[in-house]
């Protein structure tokens, strides 16, 4: 499996490749009125409206910082009406990409066993490493409200 690996605060993640359709310099976003502060903003891709969730925030509540590497990740995601919609994922320094098995992950992880878009963790280079499940982010929470502004 290849995992792309992004950072939020001092921590490391990574992301399943095969979620990931494209990674994307950072844009800019059109800012949505009272959304939740780790929804970003709005950019159109491709003739589609995309809504960015900033992991940042979300996993440490400070937003991303204005770096270089600071990438937008484009993922499908489950929408309102049960299908598919695009969503940007936004992070810091997402530069790097490692090869692992599915069993060099740890099979509990009782720390965040509420948290649905929060995984395993690996140990990798002396560095550990939490996975991030894309389907289980609070998509609909975020967007809550704010229909009228994004694709159902």
């Amino acid at each position: 499996m290849l995992l792309l690996l992004f950072h939020a605060g001092s921590d490391v993640y990574a992301i399943d490749s095969a979620h990931v359709i494209e990674i994307i310099a950072k844009v800019h976003l059109q800012k949505a009125a009272h959304a939740p502060d780790a929804f970003a903003g709005l950019f159109q891709y491709r003739q589609a409206i995309v809504p960015v969730i900033d992991l940042c925030y979300l996993l440490t509540q400070q937003p991303s910082r204005p770096y270089l590497s600071t990438r937008i990740m484009i993922v499908r995601a489950p929408d309102a009406a049960g299908g598919e919609a695009m969503w940007g994922l936004m992070a810091e320094r997402v530069t790097e990409t490692i090869a692992v098995s599915t069993p060099d992950f740890t099979t509990s992880d009782p720390v965040n066993s509420t948290v649905p878009y929060l995984g395993t963790v690996i140990q990798h280079d002396q560095r550990l490493i939490q996975r991030l499940h894309p389907e289980g982010l609070p998509y609909q929470e975020l967007i809550h409200g704010h229909r009228r502004l994004l694709p159902v």
